[in-house]
């Protein structure tokens, strides 16, 4: 009995102890064999030596069927990069350590690690790649080495545990949201020698004073003005930031992408003269209710007011020619929209979600996107176009017919029934196609007032409308 105790015991203790060691080669020449990499799971480390670069991966590394098991990386003296999407979203990633022979992080590396917590910074580092470190939440310290001098887009895009970064002397290129959602820094400081970038009150400028870089995520401010001096905004500068009121300066051209998304800001007024707005510049202030658009902006882009969830209304000047993907989709209260008399496209889903009651379509329109206007609160449709418009997907209204109102009919300018009538699918959205009524008819009236809350009452809009369902 004793015997068979200790065979049991003898067994048990193999079946600890036994490891299994995965290897290959990822190196960047052209055999691959200059670099190698092996993977113990006993330690959950995965090792990778050699000389030489690393090859940037497409999706993901060779060692990629392993990832669960990895939750340590050491990579050797004599590596000198790391390659694109190496580790990409390696959810038990606790520990990196990186010697000092490596120059370059590569795209996304180690995007979304949540939980890589240790990581050392190697001291001839050059360049760290686009979105690098995005969403690696638990990395709490980064010194950014002396010899750095290039950060990609959105490299330290959400890492909320960072609560200072410190500019070095090399440092020449810092892309759009490379520190957007970090919400403990404060400020940013700046070596006295740097000759690209500096800092207004912990606010990160470009050396010239006409660029806005970023806006610390941390800092405590309700309200903020920008330099006269500023011509431009970087995309993501005020990202997530509880900033209330911006005030723009009066000589801004350009508005970088998602530069104000998902901030705090209430009222916007965007100066005369700007003449680009980027995509998804204002997607997700849940507090916008106030936005003015200057007569220079032609385009409005990709989701830039996408989730606007307090928008109520807008009026937009007859400048703009195309509205674009998803550029109002989920404003959840939006129902006045006053369109541009210049309006060419609606792309898909532009007002998606959107509770508007009655449309008005402009004379120019040639073109509506796929589910543009899909919600369930529309009751009229009038359009002047005289031929028309190209419609992407058969029903781009999307009537749900929820008050059991009339929403069959048409309305369209006088001497145009017969063509809307003659085409397949608009006769077949509307049964009744009818010439517009006449100013005349109208037998009811509505005013509304919009002004910003920091000033007196800039502009004045009167809505009429007929006391009918048109």
């Amino acid at each position: 009995m004793k015997r068979v105790y200790m065979l049991i015991v003898s067994l048990a203790c193999f079946t600890a102890t036994f490891a299994t060691i995965y290897t290959g080669y990822c190196g960047a020449e052209t055999d691959s064999l200059n670099v190698t990499w092996s993977l113990n799971t006993e330690d959950s480390t995965l090792t990778i030596t050699g000389v030489g670069e690393m090859i940037d991966f497409l999706n993901y590394g060779p060692w990629h069927a392993y990832r669960d098991s990895i939750k340590n990386i050491y990579i050797g003296d004599s590596v000198t990069s790391i390659g694109e999407s190496a580790f990409y979203a390696y959810k038990n990633v606790e520990n990196v350590y990186l010697t000092d022979s490596i120059n370059r992080i590569g795209r996304s590396a180690f995007n979304n690690c949540g939980n890589l917590i240790n990581i050392n910074v190697p001291q001839n580092l050059i360049s760290i790649g686009n979105s690098v470190f995005w969403g690696c939440k638990k990395i709490a310290s980064f010194v950014l080495p002396p010899r750095i001098e290039s950060i990609g887009s959105q490299a330290f895009f959400s890492c909320q545990s960072i609560d200072s970064i410190y500019i070095p002397e090399r440092l020449k290129r810092i892309g759009d949201g490379a520190f957007a959602g970090c919400k403990k820094i404060k400020a940013f400081n700046i070596s006295p020698s740097n000759e690209a970038y500096m800092a207004i009150d912990g606010v990160l400028y470009s050396i010239a004073r006409d660029t806005i870089v970023a806006f610390p995520c941390g800092k405590n401010a309700t309200e903020y003005t920008i330099p006269e001096t500023v011509h431009h905004i970087y995309g993501y500068a005020f990202y997530g930031c509880g900033l209330r009121y911006v005030s723009l300066p009066p000589n801004l051209q350009t508005i970088g992408n998602s530069a104000f998304a998902s901030s705090y800001i209430r009222s916007v007024a965007i100066p005369d003269g700007t003449t680009d707005i980027g995509a998804g510049t204002f997607m997700e202030c849940r507090d916008l209710a106030s936005v003015s658009i200057p007569s220079s902006i032609k385009t409005l882009k990709m989701n830039a007011f996408n989730g606007c969830s307090v928008l109520d209304s807008i009026v937009l000047p007859s400048s703009i020619t195309t509205i674009n993907t998803q550029a109002f989709s989920g404003c959840k209260i939006l129902c006045y929209v006053s369109l541009p008399d210049n309006l060419e496209v609606l792309a898909d889903r532009a007002f998606y979600r959107c509770p508007l009651k009655r449309l008005s379509l402009p004379a120019s329109l040639n073109s509506i996107g796929r589910e543009c206007f899909l919600g369930e609160n529309l009751t009229c449709v009038r359009i002047r176009a005289k031929n028309p418009p190209y419609l992407k997907y058969e029903n781009p209204f999307y009537f749900t017919d929820k008050n059991n109102t009339q929403i069959d009919t048409l309305y369209v300018s006088v001497g145009c029934e017969d063509s809307y009538r003659s085409d397949s699918i608009w006769a077949k959205l509307f049964t009744n196609i009818v010439a517009m009524s006449t100013v005349s008819d109208i037998t009811e009236t509505s005013a509304k007032l919009y002004w910003r809350p920091d000033t007196a009452v800039t502009q004045y809009k009167i809505d009429v409308y007929q006391n009918t369902t048109h």
